[in-house]
């Protein structure tokens, strides 16, 4: 049996990568998705790549309850047969926003990479906010920067420190 050692004692800093070209997704009229949740529940959906799908839902104010009973919901509608990350976005300021994440297949996540970046890409698709070069993105865990490239491309930059310390046997 082999061991190695992760460990990094108290490294900190940030971190800054290309997270690549948003492709927006829709169905053939080009809107947003209607999901029907419940018999009187219906929410609206933008539907956002990044190499791994995201619904992003715009709401006024983000509760535990819209998360916690509209996450799995969202997650696993049939209408997402790859399941889906769910992005529940308040705008906060011209470009600011505000999210909780519940991630596809792991429930509530203090912070998503690509969920930053797919929530910028429908709000600025949506109109929510404007084009432009930076927008930061509040989450449980911190604040990320989205930068939008010349490209089209997403930088998508933050601060980085060790969250945990492991052994790997193998």
């Amino acid at each position: 049996m082999t061991a190695t050692d992760i460990f990094c004692d108290g490294w900190s800093g940030r971190a800054a990568l290309d997270m690549g070209r948003p492709r927006l997704l829709s169905p053939p009229t080009g809107e947003p998705l209607q999901l029907s949740l419940a018999p009187e529940v219906t929410v609206v959906v933008h539907r956002v790549c990044m190499g791994n799908p995201h619904a992003v839902l715009f709401v006024d104010s983000i509760t535990d309850q819209l998360v916690r009973d509209y996450g799995p919901a969202i997650e696993q509608h049939s209408a997402l047969p790859e399941r889906s990350n769910v992005e529940f976005v308040a705008v906060e300021k011209k470009h600011e926003l505000k999210i909780r994440v519940w991630e596809r297949g792991s429930g509530e996540t203090k912070s998503c990479g690509s969920g930053a970046c797919a929530a910028v890409a429908a709000a600025v698709a949506a109109g929510r906010i404007a084009a432009g070069p930076a927008c930061h993105v509040h989450f449980a865990g911190g604040i990320l920067e989205v930068t939008r490239l010349s490209s089209g491309r997403l930088r998508l930059s933050g601060p980085v420190e060790v969250s945990c310390v492991g052994r790997l046997v193998y």
